[in-house]
C-alpha cells in the first residue's frame, strides 16, 4: 500500500473518519472515569511499614491542628484604628507565649484577604 493511497482513502471518506473519531473518544473517556490522581505518600509504602508507622506516631504526637482563633470587635467598629491595631499588636505579641504556638498570623500578616 502506498503512501498516496492511505492519504486518499480519508479523503474521500470524510464521515467515516469523523464517525470513527467519535467512537475513539468516546471509548478513550469510558476508562477515564477510573482515573485519579492520589497526591498521597502512603500509597509508596504497605501499612505496616516499621518507617511509616513511626513517622505516623511522630505526627500524632508532635503535629496537632488545634487552632485558636481571636476575633476583636472594637466598640466603635473601626479595626483599621491606631488603638484598634495597637491591640491587635499586642495580642499577638502575647499569643506567641502561647505554649507549643508554632504560627500566629493578624492582619498585617496575611498575604491575601477573601
Amino acid at each position: 500500500m502506498n503512501v498516496s493511497a492511505a492519504l486518499q482513502w480519508p479523503a474521500s471518506r470524510p464521515w467515516w473518519c469523523i464517525l470513527i473519531a467519535i467512537l475513539f473518544v468516546v471509548a478513550a473517556s469510558l476508562g477515564a472515569k477510573n482515573l485519579y490522581f492520589r497526591g498521597d505518600y502512603k500509597v509508596f509504602f504497605k501499612d505496616d511499614n516499621p518507617q511509616l508507622v513511626a513517622y505516623e506516631n511522630e505526627k500524632v504526637s508532635f503535629n496537632s491542628s488545634d487552632g485558636l482563633i481571636i476575633v476583636v470587635v472594637p466598640p466603635d467598629g473601626q479595626v483599621f484604628s491606631a488603638s484598634s491595631l495597637g491591640l491587635i499588636r499586642e495580642i499577638t505579641k502575647k499569643s506567641w507565649q502561647i505554649p507549643f504556638t508554632t504560627r500566629v498570623t493578624q492582619l498585617q500578616t496575611i498575604s491575601t484577604l477573601p
